[in-house]
């Protein structure tokens, strides 16, 4: 059976993401990690950014797939995580991870 490659843009209501591989990964690594990157949401408060994060997550369990990200300030880091994202670096960037459930 074939994993699904879990890549490409994702959308819920205004929010959106783009989940790819990670280029920070030497090619041996990559096919069981994904980055989420340009996570944006257009109206705050609507909870769209968390339905959008909540269903890349289910993708990734589902999936087997580790996720990796770049939180650009320390609130968006509390934020990732509410969804089990924890830090496994700091520099030269903060990188968080999160295992599937």
């Amino acid at each position: 059976m074939q994993t699904p490659k879990m890549l490409g843009v994702r959308q819920y209501e205004s929010a959106t993401c783009e989940v790819r591989y990670s280029m920070l990964l030497p090619i041996s690594l990559r096919e069981n990690v994904r980055e989420v990157a340009r996570v944006k949401s257009g109206m705050k408060g609507k909870r769209h950014g968390s339905k959008l994060l909540e269903s890349v997550c289910k993708e990734a369990d589902n999936a087997g797939k580790i996720l990796l990200l770049m939180p650009d300030t320390n609130k968006l880091e509390l934020w990732y995580n509410r969804f089990d994202f924890t830090r496994v670096q700091t520099e030269p960037v903060v990188l968080l991870m999160r295992e599937p459930k």
